[in-house]
């Protein structure tokens, strides 16, 4: 069991919490349920088409693989940037497109979109994640 405490000084406020010696059983809280870590390596697959269910990918073996916890982008894997990769937001000066001192930042396999940091590969759809874990006897 916790008890909060408080000390007010002019201009500033702490808060402290102190803990007692009860114990979760003791507080009649259940024991933590158990748990498998799954960080690690896992199998894995992009499906930009959206056919990985139709082609029953579900019973195959994934060719790629991933770490996680991880994000695409820091891994390499997503889909090359170019001037048609849809954004989640926009640019609204227009000249990225069209203006001669923009023209640097829109080559092919080298795009740089103004106003915000740009990775080198982007997605954003369906993908399939695989891993063979091993359950616990005990549970």
């Amino acid at each position: 069991m916790r008890s909060l405490r408080s000390l007010a000084l002019p201009g500033l406020a702490f808060a402290f919490a102190l803990a007692s010696p009860m114990s979760a059983a003791a507080a009649n809280l259940p024991p933590p349920a158990p748990s498998l870590d799954l960080a690690g390596d896992w199998r894995f697959a992009l499906d930009p088409q959206d056919a990985g269910l139709s082609a029953n990918w579900q019973s195959t073996t994934l060719p790629g693989s991933i770490r996680l916890p991880g994000s695409l982008q820091d891994q390499g894997l997503g889909l090359p940037v170019t001037v048609d990769t849809p954004w989640t937001a926009n640019v609204q000066d227009r000249s990225f497109w069209t203006a001669d001192h923009h023209a640097r930042d829109r080559r092919e396999g080298d795009i740089r979109m103004p106003c915000w940091l740009t990775p080198t590969n982007h997605y954003a759809g369906p993908a399939w994640y695989q891993k063979t874990i091993t359950l616990p006897e005990a549970w």
